[in-house]
């Protein structure tokens, strides 16, 4: 009877509302009288009461002063409202077909929401590094109970399983990426977990499709201070590890670094690969100045050092400041470079 009660005042906020009369009732369109204090027995409702309006074309019909049995049994008789934890809510114009009061307020608040499966975050290293990343699966159970299987394979670019486990917890792994010079199957590679779940009664198959997990590899950026001029020096710019700083990322159009801390006159550095990238259109100082005429632009070629696996001859576009200058500390200059 509680559960009709709190049924009976959901319908109340839903619907609009006209008045109900006392005993007359249609029963899929034959008339049949129930006693007044039956219904209010069944409904907690009060003579007068206000009880929402239906569809005519559902088997729930208050109209006219009169209620449909159907209403009654779904409200109080019904076993099949499973309820629980709200799952959704209904929006404006969600259209939720239904055939009764109770597998309509099944439908819109409880249900059945199927588990997702996540497996952790990409990862960006440098060209010639061996570095091993963690690949971490993290399931979201939401409405599912029955999870048997579960994988992680690698899919790009060739499909390799990786990790098995069973009906427990989802198992973590590392894969050992080794991306080198001249590999270019080795720079990109993917990552997908899989679970088997019940799926509300089917055993399927879940995925991180949505959020497939990457491993890349890219030559570094390379930006700082020097009084060496590095215009014609490129193993040594890299190696010049005391001044020159690396940035692990992949090409983009607008990058800002700072330069700092050099209490004598040195040059300004700012050097990346051309591959997949086009020289600058500008350069900004830390006052938003273009100061593009300040810098001289070459290309040279580029050695790492200090690798797992180094790397040689890479062609790399070189700015650097035509004339040197200080940037005593505590004082730091960003400057952006832009494509």
């Amino acid at each position: 009877m509680k559960l009709a009660k709190i049924l009976v005042i959901f319908l109340l906020l839903l619907f609009p509302l006209i008045g109900l009369s006392q005993g007359t009732t249609v029963i899929k369109g034959r008339k049949s009288t129930y006693d007044s204090s039956y219904i209010k027995r069944l409904l907690y409702i009060s003579p007068g009461a206000f009880l929402p309006v239906v569809s005519p074309d559902s088997f729930m019909i208050i109209k006219d002063g009169r209620i449909s049995a159907k209403l009654i049994s779904d409200l109080v008789v019904s076993s099949a409202f499973e309820g629980g934890v709200v799952s959704k809510v209904p929006y404006v114009g969600e259209d939720i077909t239904s055939t009764t009061v109770i597998d309509w307020i099944q439908k819109a608040f409880y249900p059945f929401v199927e588990a997702t499966i996540s497996l952790g975050t990409s990862v960006l290293k440098e060209v010639g590094t061996s570095t091993f990343c963690s690949l971490t699966p993290s399931i979201t159970a939401h409405s599912e109970t029955i999870f048997t299987l579960g994988r992680i394979d690698k899919i790009y670019p060739s499909t390799v399983n990786i990790n098995v486990w069973g009906s427990g917890a989802p198992a973590s792994t590392t894969y050992n990426f080794v991306p080198i010079s001249g590999d270019a199957t080795s720079y990109s590679l993917s990552f997908r977990a899989y679970e088997t779940v019940g799926g509300n009664g089917t055993p399927t198959e879940i995925n991180s499709s949505g959020t497939p997990v990457t491993f890349n590899a890219c030559y570094p950026y390379l930006y700082g201070m020097s009084t060496t001029d590095f215009s014609a020096n490129g193993p040594g710019l890299y190696a010049d590890v005391s001044e020159i700083t690396k940035i692990v990322q992949l090409c983009t159009t607008t990058v800002t670094v700072t330069f700092s801390n050099s209490n004598d006159l040195r040059y300004a550095y700012f050097a990346y690969p051309s591959s997949g990238c086009t020289i600058l259109s500008k350069i900004y100082d830390p006052n938003g100045f273009d100061v593009t005429d300040t810098f001289d632009y070459t290309t040279i070629t580029v050695n790492s050092t200090g690798l797992t696996n180094d790397w040689s001859n890479i062609t790399y576009y070189v700015y650097r400041s035509k004339v040197p200058f200080t940037t005593p500390a505590p004082n730091t200059y960003p400057f952006t470079f832009v494509r």
